[in-house]
């Protein structure tokens, strides 16, 4: 028995991917007799969707030695599960986002100091959701530059 599934309602979780679930509807009498009757099995429970955001993340900032860059957008995942979120700044040799690649030794939060080895690259970060059923999303924000 699933000790919180009392009412007439149960919301699925991460907890149950993978399981079946049974309805037994148990009712008690006013002469205390009881009558129990369980549903057919159905499928397993499946993954829900990976984490997913309708917001753009962008960077902001100057892109100059010695000033922070920050995510600007705050982004609001949906997702029916807690999610560990990850930052990861890149370095770009273009404006484009295929042209980059992670900064190493740089920062894993929402922040980053623009350093000399930055000068006439373009940066930005990907932004990644995971959830506890492995799935993950990743969102990288345009690259701002050329670094000065």
């Amino acid at each position: 028995p699933i000790a919180v599934a009392t009412g007439a309602s149960y919301a699925a979780s991460y907890h149950d991917v993978g399981s079946f679930l049974l309805l037994t509807v148990t009712v008690t009498g006013s002469d205390s007799q009881t009558i129990s009757a369980t549903a057919e099995k159905a499928a397993p429970v499946a993954k829900p969707s990976p984490p997913s955001t309708k917001v753009v993340p962008k960077v902001s900032g100057t892109p100059v030695v010695g000033s922070v860059l920050k995510l600007r957008s705050s982004l609001h995942w949906v997702s029916p599960d807690p999610l560990k979120i990850t930052y990861t700044w890149e370095r770009c040799t273009t404006s484009s986002v295929t042209s980059c690649s992670h900064i190493p030794l740089s920062t894993t939060t929402s922040h980053y100091i623009v350093a000399a080895a930055d000068v006439g690259s373009y940066l930005t970060f990907a932004v990644t959701a995971s959830d506890k059923e492995h799935q993950s999303t990743t969102l990288t924000a345009l690259p701002i530059g050329p670094v000065t």
